[in-house]
């Protein structure tokens, strides 16, 4: 098992994860009215175009839109679950 905590710390710190494959098809389907990372930014009529433009909405709107369109509360909470249903995906992997 230790074998798999270094695989997996190596490859945490080796990645940043983009939002496109925090966010999957597979994971806005389960659990949220979306499709597609892409349809859930444009739904939000933010204008997003880049992290910055990201940042500068504040939390309080994400958090209501989120609340909305998927089964989480917030952001913040929505952004744990993708993150941890992307590890798993990536422990499964090494698995193989």
């Amino acid at each position: 098992m230790p074998d798999l905590t270094q695989q997996l710390f190596s490859i945490i710190s080796k990645n940043k994860v983009s939002i496109h494959e925090l966010f999957t098809p597979e994971f806005l389907q389960k659990n949220s009215v979306f499709h597609s990372v892409d349809q859930f930014i444009q739904s939000s009529g933010f204008q997003i175009s880049s992290q910055e433009d990201f940042e500068k909405v504040p939390i309080e709107d994400w958090d209501a839109y989120v609340q909305k369109n998927s089964i989480y509360q917030s952001f913040k909470e929505m952004k744990s679950a993708a993150t941890q249903f992307w590890l798993t995906r990536e422990i499964d992997k090494i698995r193989e």
